[in-house]
């Protein structure tokens, strides 16, 4: 772990990425407290909904843009229009306005996370992504914990438009890290050379991680889109990657091969290219299951511990810390799991410690319970928000990592929208202890779902050996890879 954060590009993106997701929560805590005094709650609820929307609604372009643009460029651009967007949140605090403007803000974000998602494996290379995910998921939890103490005392001093400025500037300090940083990933899957030199941050580099650059550009080439009768592609199609979703020769996935076939409409190529891997596709299910039933548990969570446990306010933040940490726990654990087929199964384990933990809470006599069960469901979290972005990034190839990031991202907030929806009817039909008891039995039956996709993927990570080249995908079979 040291090891990693020795990087320097390293540093710098995980320092950006923290402050901007602090500056985040500091936000949607003001508008919270905003929408309190106009006594208007579904004013918050349709804020909300705008900050899912362009996720869900520009995955598919985002995607394309991050693959077959420089990733400089993104997330300059995208952090251009964050600061466009925050900024026009500084003007009238008419609800309209502040859609658009949140839209415009979570437009930035549809491009800007996959892209820095998608650049993390050429910044800390192949072998140390889970390390780097981990990290990056520990910061983030712990961004989302302050963020809403530090927006809450901003917003007591000095107002809405204080805390929507510190915001602000938190996008303008992603841009200036955006053109720091050295490493960028070119539209054809190479790395710009002049990160080599200081992609360990000790003046050079392993041999293992220079043959994974250079298996990199030699693997985008084997899956660029060449006509169907060049030379170029009858030499690298022999052996190639199986297309019907499963495992391929090699351990390559059929994400490779989904890639390859490159005709499809921006905007269903994302989805396309995740139906094609059995694996990927059982996560996504999974996740999306994991997602409306845990966050529409979270809907009811403050009236569980308030008004059911009668816990006071600072009872109430003490269980949001108790996730918190075991977030980060969870996350820095994650980096420990090796494989494929390990990381799944923690990940089904997790799913079933998540269900079995809310399920429980909404079960708990007394609210001393609470804090100790939100930990254990915390660390379950932390653990399957890492493991999935690293098997992600582990089966898509190089080329395509963009849209798959961008798809997950936007099927994710999609499924916070519909939890939203469930989440308060389940609270007005059943009340908040059924609520949580409903929600956690459903991410226990995401576990068996998971858990059936261990077979189809490899036994253990191995390099590919030269002669391979062109039939398999590096970070599939030889790498153990939100900063997305």
């Amino acid at each position: 772990m040291k090891e990693t954060l020795h990087i320097r590009d390293l540093r710098i993106a995980l320092l950006a990425r923290a402050v901007s997701q602090a500056g985040d929560a500091m936000t949607l805590t003001a508008l919270s407290l905003l929408v309190a005094t106009s006594g208007r709650p579904l004013d918050l609820t349709a804020l909300l909904v705008a900050f899912a929307v362009p996720p869900v609604l520009l995955s598919g372009y985002a995607g394309r843009l991050v693959d077959h643009a420089d990733s400089r460029a993104v997330l300059v651009g995208s952090g251009v229009v964050q600061v466009l967007g925050s900024v026009g949140l500084l003007g009238p605090t008419t609800l309209p306005w502040q859609a658009v403007c949140i839209l415009l803000v979570q437009a930035g974000q549809s491009v800007g996370a996959p892209a820095w998602g998608a650049l993390l494996p050429h910044i800390v290379g192949e072998d140390r992504v889970g390390r780097a995910a981990g990290l990056q998921q520990s910061l983030a939890s712990l961004a989302w914990m302050t963020g809403p103490a530090l927006g809450g005392l901003i917003y007591g001093l000095v107002g809405f438009r204080g805390v929507v400025l510190v915001d602000t500037v938190t996008f303008v300090l992603v841009i200036v890290a955006a053109m720091v940083i050295r490493t960028r990933r070119r539209p054809d899957g190479r790395t710009d050379e002049t990160a080599d030199a200081h992609r360990a941050g000790m003046g050079r580099v392993t041999a293992r991680r220079s043959h994974a650059r250079a298996s990199f550009s030699r693997d985008s080439l084997a899956r660029a889109s060449v006509p169907r009768d060049s030379l170029v592609r009858r030499l690298i199609r022999p052996g190639g990657v199986r297309r019907e979703g499963g495992i391929g020769r090699g351990g390559a996935t059929g994400l490779v091969g989904a890639a390859r076939d490159g005709a499809e409409p921006a905007a269903r190529s994302g989805l396309r290219l995740v139906a094609a891997d059995r694996v990927v596709l059982a996560l996504i299910v999974a996740l999306g299951v994991f997602v409306v039933a845990l966050e529409g548990a979270n809907v009811v969570e403050s009236f569980l511990v308030v008004d059911v446990l009668h816990a006071s306010p600072a009872g109430y933040g003490l269980v949001g810390l108790a996730m918190g940490v075991g977030i980060a726990l969870g996350s820095l654990a994650a980096a420990r799991v090796g494989t494929t087929r390990r990381r799944l199964q923690v990940v089904s384990g997790s799913a079933a410690l998540m269900g079995l933990t809310i399920g429980l809470a909404g079960l708990a006599p007394r609210f001393w319970v609470v804090p100790g069960l939100f930990l254990l469901a915390g660390v379950g979290n932390g653990l399957i928000n890492t493991l999935n972005y690293t098997i992600l990034i582990g089966r898509a190839p190089e080329s395509a990592r963009g849209r798959v990031l961008a798809t997950v991202m936007g099927l994710s907030r999609g499924c916070s929208v519909l939890a939203l929806v469930l989440g308060g009817l389940g609270g007005q039909l059943l009340g908040p202890r059924a609520t949580f008891v409903v929600g956690g039995a459903l991410a226990v039956a995401v576990a068996p779902l998971v858990l059936r996709a261990v077979r189809h993927a490899p036994e253990a990570p191995r390099r590919p050996s030269a002669a391979s080249v062109g039939q398999e995908n590096v970070a599939t079979s030889g790498a153990q890879p939100t900063i997305g």
